[in-house]
């Protein structure tokens, strides 16, 4: 946090940074989700990058990538252990996120690839039971 107020100062391209994570801290608080960041990663077009994480039924997630660069692009799938397409948002000029309840506890990869130019991104997670209003 700390972290994110410095650089907030220092470069101009990282207030829409702050602003996306003020946002998703409020879309995580409105479903009661706990939000944490997962990773950080150096994502690029010509390689898709798999980032593990567990997952537990009856769960629920918001998963979104963060970047303080501008004009960042990038999809986020989310893979089961079989290799299987379970959710995906397509950052069509935007970055992703997506929201997820788990069904089957287990190993799932959260699959990261820039379009156009490689892009440095933060993988925040927020998770929790599912709320009433967002089943």
């Amino acid at each position: 946090e700390t972290a994110v107020a410095r650089v907030v100062h220092d470069d101009p391209d990282a207030a829409g940074l702050a602003l996306s994570l003020a946002e998703l801290r409020r879309e995580a608080e409105t479903r009661g989700l706990r939000l944490r960041k997962h990773a950080n990663a150096w994502v690029s077009p010509e390689l898709p990058l798999p980032l593990p994480i567990e997952l537990r039924a009856g769960e629920c997630y918001l998963l979104s990538a963060l970047s303080p660069q501008a004009g960042a692009s990038l999809d986020l799938r989310l893979v089961d252990s079989r290799g299987r397409l379970v959710a995906h948002a397509d950052g069509r000029g935007a970055l992703p996120g997506l929201y997820h309840c788990a069904s089957t506890s287990g190993r799932y990869d959260v699959v990261l690839r820039a379009r156009g130019v490689s892009v440095q991104v933060a993988l925040w997670l927020g998770a929790g039971p599912p709320t009433e209003s967002v089943r």
